[in-house]
């Protein structure tokens, strides 16, 4: 299978030059107008530095993501050490996800949240991550392995995952597009747009994936064995100004994922396999999973800032 890339990283569109600032321990910096978000890990009270965390965090920047563009969070997670991955449909779709050696169907044994949200229904008593966001349009992930997990959710017993969405930018008014195609009819587009001002800020951005599949359903040789995705996302920000003597925020994040995957249960037995691991089971074509999720959150934070003389 190919692949080509055409991307436009950073887009300035009237934005101010933003110096690059390094940190001399991880070698990360922020780029674009966004903000640094490699030297910590995210948590639900706030940040924590990362050499703080007890047990072990791994984080894979917006520098390694964008370097390679995936859209299957099977080759991100692969970056890091004690993750053990099991493949499903070929396009990390569904992954099935462990950590420190615990069971990894459905990802249904450790914690997994999206900007420090737990993305499950119910995670206490339906864990299973039948929804799965798209990792093509994060800005970082984040895994917590060890006691820190604790604080994260119901099954942490492994360890667990936080995926970062894109933030608004901070320097400025910007934006970033970038697309990817190759045979078998796959695609994968993202583009965001926003900026920030002394009292708001805002956020739109889109994923588009999507294949025709590789795989032969016995007795339906043209069936359609891919997918099709649609992410669409806005923020909206409020926070006081820089002089203000407290120092408040409150973000408004809306999002709607769509998901048509011509992916069944039924799976192959050995010998079907050893002939051919991409053929799949006689079904009727138009069975499909169909997925439409909505979702909303909100964070705030302030802090007073006293003077004296």
């Amino acid at each position: 299978m190919y692949r080509a890339t055409v991307s436009l990283l950073a887009l300035a569109l009237s934005s101010p030059a933003v110096a690059q600032s390094v940190d001399a321990k991880s070698g990360s910096g922020a780029q674009g107008g966004m903000p640094p978000q490699s030297e910590s890990i995210i948590v639900t009270g706030g940040r924590v530095d990362e050499g703080d965390v007890a047990g072990s965090a791994d984080i894979v920047g917006p520098e390694d993501l964008r370097e390679f563009e995936y859209g299957d969070v099977n080759r991100v997670l692969r970056q890091v050490p004690g993750v053990n991955l099991q493949e499903e449909d070929g396009f990390g779709l569904f992954p099935n996800i462990g950590l420190r050696g615990t069971p990894v169907e459905r990802s249904s044994n450790i914690t997994l949240m999206e900007d420090g949200v737990l993305i499950a229904p119910a995670p206490y008593a339906a864990p299973a991550a039948y929804y799965f966001p798209a990792v093509g349009r994060m800005a970082a992930v984040e895994v917590v392995k060890g006691a820190r997990a604790v604080a994260y959710g119901p099954r942490t017993i492994g360890g667990a995952v936080n995926f970062r969405s894109t933030p608004i930018p901070v320097a400025g008014f910007a934006g970033s597009a970038s697309g990817q195609y190759g045979s078998r009819g796959y695609y994968q587009g993202h583009g965001w747009v926003g900026g920030e001002t002394d009292n708001v800020g805002a956020l739109l951005e889109t994923f588009q994936q999507g294949s025709d599949g590789f795989k032969t359903i016995d007795g339906f040789p043209n069936a359609d064995t891919g997918f099709d995705r649609q992410d669409y996302r806005g923020r909206f920000a409020v926070h006081s100004s820089p002089d203000a003597p407290t120092d408040a925020r409150l973000e408004l994040v809306y999002g709607r994922s769509e998901l048509d995957a011509n992916e069944t249960y039924l799976g192959l037995v050995d010998t079907d396999f050893a002939a051919d691991a991409a053929h799949k089971a006689p079904l009727h074509p138009s069975r499909c999973m169909e997925k439409t999720r909505t979702a909303g959150s909100s964070e705030g934070w302030s802090s007073a800032v006293f003077m004296m003389s």
